[in-house]
């Protein structure tokens, strides 16, 4: 697992993209990092963007790996994808309200609308629709 956000991924000025912010580095499943790109709290990706995203990850994941289970990584996207925004959210909300860094708070709203989605997807997730959650809009 990498972190993976818009943030952290640089291009140079020979056009490779390179990967910076290594403090969260720790092993963990690759569906995680796609999911922290593809929901990525500070980036407004359409549901098409979103699409073309996870369907370029998982042409490639296939090409490099014949053992991948496609099957298992779609049955386990909205955990992975619902996972990375409770992580996100949190995070703001700690920065935001602990730290004292209030430009965190002006993205709980879109990360909540995208956990929404995301639970609005998965039955083990339906639960999550039924929260009153106060994000400050």
């Amino acid at each position: 697992m990498f972190n993976y956000q818009s943030s952290n991924v640089m291009l140079r000025k020979d056009g490779c993209a390179a990967l910076i912010d290594y403090q969260g580095v720790r092993w963990g499943l690759a569906g995680y990092d796609v999911a922290s790109m593809v929901y990525d709290a500070y980036v407004p990706f359409s549901d098409d963007q979103r699409e073309q995203l996870l369907d370029v990850y998982l042409r490639v994941r296939q090409d490099v790996d014949a053992s991948f289970d496609r099957a298992l990584f779609e049955r386990l996207w909205p955990l992975l994808a619902a996972q990375r925004l409770m992580q996100a959210l949190g995070a703001f909300g700690m920065l935001g309200h602990v730290k004292g860094k209030r430009e965190f708070l002006e993205h709980i709203p879109a990360a909540w609308a995208k956990l929404r989605q995301v639970a609005g997807s998965s039955p083990e997730l339906a639960p999550l629709l039924s929260l009153q959650v106060d994000v400050g809009e």
